[in-house]
């Protein structure tokens, strides 16, 4: 899904349909490339990655537009309903508000940028930053890139509701969901783990490494 953002007074940000983001037609890292060195799915077969992908994509854009109350119900798959039934599920036990959604982020300082998922208002309060997955098992590294996606937010919104809280939400195929926060203590150095990575990712980048 390409895109754009523009920022006041700094750079135009695109990404196109291969996930290459570029700051006004500089490019720059994407979180979730980042982020790839923390991935190894070597032993993962091709046909089960991208299948896993698809869904992934369909799920995403699919409550995208049920968020826009876009969506045609005779669009769902029969092959991932389950997944966005979870979705159903989580907001109707965690009332709230999605105020943005498949938004382009960018970080001045630090150069990079990324595709949010979610940022999710509470009725009681608070901003999160929401990543959804269609997985078996949350990978670590999500903690994370919702690091990387916030703090660019942030960055880019200084007079408006800052994200203060995040979590990966993972959607399971039977139609539940497993919601995990990043609020305890042991979450609080993630974003210095993030721009340690940026840094390796940068280094390989400079020197024609993969």
């Amino acid at each position: 899904m390409s895109g754009s953002t523009t920022m006041a007074n700094n750079p135009v940000i695109t990404c196109d349909d291969n996930h290459i983001y570029r700051a006004d037609g500089v490019i720059v890292p994407g979180v979730t490339e980042v982020l790839s060195i923390f991935a190894d799915y070597a032993r993962v077969p091709r046909a089960v990655l991208e299948n896993k992908r698809m869904i992934g994509r369909a799920v995403h854009h699919a409550i995208a537009l049920y968020e826009t109350d876009s969506l045609d119900p005779d669009s769902i798959d029969d092959s991932w309903v389950g997944f966005f039934e979870g979705w159903i599920k989580l907001k109707a036990d965690v009332p709230g508000k999605v105020v943005a959604s498949e938004q382009i982020v960018y970080h001045p300082k630090y150069r990079y940028a990324g595709r949010l998922d979610i940022n999710y208002a509470l009725e009681a309060g608070g901003l999160w930053q929401w990543d959804v997955k269609c997985v078996d098992k949350m990978s670590p590294a999500t903690a994370l890139q919702t690091s990387g996606y916030s703090e660019a937010w942030n960055e880019m919104h200084p007079y408006d509701r800052q994200i203060t809280k995040r979590a990966g939400v993972q959607l399971c195929p039977d139609g539940s969901y497993v919601f995990h926060p990043y609020t305890a203590p042991t979450y609080r150095n993630d974003f210095n783990i993030f721009l340690n990575a940026l840094a390796i990712r940068n280094w390989i980048n400079n020197h024609g490494g993969k």
